[in-house]
């Protein structure tokens, strides 16, 4: 047995062996173990693991290997029980309590590996209507504080959003069993605090998706309003991976959550074909039940379409996202997703900021965190000048969307407003995350093109400029300078594009 005594040195262990190829970036793996601390801290931090985690692997230290950005583990020297037949234990049963991050990360592994969950919610998912309880139902023991009941108001509120016919109704007892209950724990120690959530079939007893967070000064997740939507929104967004598989494939709420949810990965793919397979499924869904958010993902998923150079810009296309965002609003005036995601569109792609940011307010008047609403209005601080307020909403936006599928957009998102604030480093610090995370993400490729230009790094601009070649049909330089309507708008405004074009061209 040679498991390092170091708790984080096991956790690292973890990360290697869940990684592709069992391989992890030091910046990755930074974030997950030490993501409070400076990154000169969590660097020292690393370094420090790493030479605990070669002291305990003794003479079989030589399966670990490193270099300026990855660690990995040998993969033709190490094997794991992740492959083998599941035996009902949790993923890494009993750990946790690590970092803020890790115990996020954990919490997913653990959704992800819980596999289906049977047949439920059928009362009245079929009817087209979903009772989301925030809160325990009466019958359950224990106190219920203020902390406990916030969280499980905003996790509600994301559920009733992107469930087509899901209503919240409050915690306590009532005449009409729910469909899901939401319930949160707040558990205090010596050592910190944790909190956990659970999304629950109360018919069945049976477990949608558990969510688990740590913390050792708990006024950390109270004073940092990212802090607590990211913990939300991201049980949210995984129990909506889950709920297909829990409520069945054959089911008509679970078959149109599994294409919506789909339908989000294949567009946050940027891959071409996956995303016209999203634009396919989501129709598919508006053909099942009618409802403004389907008309209204149709329209959002053509724009990413546009913007990633799969669909034309002409008139055509930009008449029917403007007749889908229509249709969305009459026909769903009241739903705060459609009004978000009908703002996102109106401020990124048409640049109608008075109208953004009127729907961009109605959306956040049912929840102040809506995602789509939040970066919409980041847009709209822009053309208005306030970049400070334009930082804090997309900077709020991307914390909260980190370790779920809007990781890679939002980061990107958050890189042009850092730009337009002149925050350099930050952007290109992102940038290179968004790079990582989504390879194929060709706004990230670009972004770096022009960091990199602009900062003299021609070895590196290059790199991405060949990566781009793989990834766009035509792509060169000369258009990106000179072309100007190839997608860097952005990067040219704020004379980025200039700069970089004196170096590389």
């Amino acid at each position: 047995d040679l498991t390092p005594r170091s708790k984080k040195a096991r956790g690292l262990l973890a990360l290697l062996a869940t990684g592709d190829n069992f391989c992890r970036s030091r910046e990755w793996i930074q974030q997950k173990l030490w993501s409070t601390r400076e990154d000169v801290q969590a660097k020292g931090s690393l370094r420090t693991d790493l030479q605990n985690l070669r002291k305990a692997l003794g003479a079989a230290r030589t399966i670990l290997n490193t270099d300026r950005n990855d660690v990995w583990l040998a993969k033709d020297l190490v094997t794991t029980d992740l492959s083998g037949p599941a035996n009902g234990a949790d993923f890494l049963e009993g750990f946790g309590a690590l970092d803020p991050d890790f115990d996020a990360w954990l919490a997913q592994r653990r959704g992800q590996n819980s596999g289906a969950r049977g047949q439920i919610l059928t009362r009245n998912a079929d009817k087209g209507v979903v009772r989301i309880q925030c809160g325990p139902l009466a019958k359950a023991q224990g106190p219920h504080g203020a902390l406990e009941k916030a969280i499980d108001d905003q996790v509600g509120k994301f559920l009733s959003e992107f469930i087509i016919g899901g209503q919240r109704v409050a915690g306590g007892d009532s005449s009409v069993l729910p469909d899901l209950v939401v319930q949160s724990s707040v558990e205090r120690s010596d050592s910190g605090t944790a909190l956990f959530v659970q999304i629950v079939d109360p018919s069945t007893d049976r477990l949608i998706h558990t969510a688990l967070s740590s913390f050792t000064d708990l006024s950390q997740f109270l004073t940092q309003p990212d802090q607590f939507a990211r913990f939300c929104w991201n049980a949210a967004d995984w129990a909506m991976e889950e709920l297909p598989s829990a409520l069945g494939h054959d089911n008509a709420l679970g078959h149109r959550t599994e294409l919506v949810q789909g339908a989000f990965r294949d567009t946050l793919s940027f891959d071409g074909a996956r995303m016209q397979a999203a634009l396919t499924n989501v129709q598919l869904a508006q053909s099942q039940r009618s409802d403004g958010v389907f008309l209204v993902l149709q329209a959002w998923i053509m724009m990413s379409m546009i913007f990633e150079e799969f669909m034309p810009e002409n008139a055509d296309t930009l008449g029917e996202i403007r007749a889908l965002i229509d249709r969305a609003e009459k026909m769903s005036p009241s739903n705060p997703l459609v009004s978000a995601i009908s703002a996102n569109l109106q401020a990124m792609l048409f640049e109608e900021f008075d109208g953004a940011f009127a729907a961009a307010q109605r959306s956040l008047k049912g929840n102040h965190n809506n995602f789509f609403a939040l970066q919409a209005l980041a847009g709209c601080y822009v053309r208005m000048g306030n970049m400070e307020k334009a930082y804090q909403m997309s900077l709020k936006c991307s914390q909260m969307a980190r370790n779920s599928k809007f990781e890679a957009m939002s980061t990107i998102y958050h890189v042009l407003i850092c730009l337009q604030a002149n925050r350099e480093d930050e952007a290109f610090r992102l940038s290179q995350h968004a790079a990582e995370i989504a390879p194929d993400y060709r706004a990230a490729q670009r972004s770096l093109i022009g960091v990199m230009g602009k900062r003299g790094d021609l070895a590196g601009a290059h790199a991405h400029a060949n990566k781009l070649m793989t990834l766009e049909q035509g792509f060169n330089l000369d258009r990106f300078f000179r072309d100007p309507d190839y997608p860097v708008h952005t990067l040219r405004r704020t004379g980025l594009l200039a700069q970089a074009q004196t170096r590389l061209m």
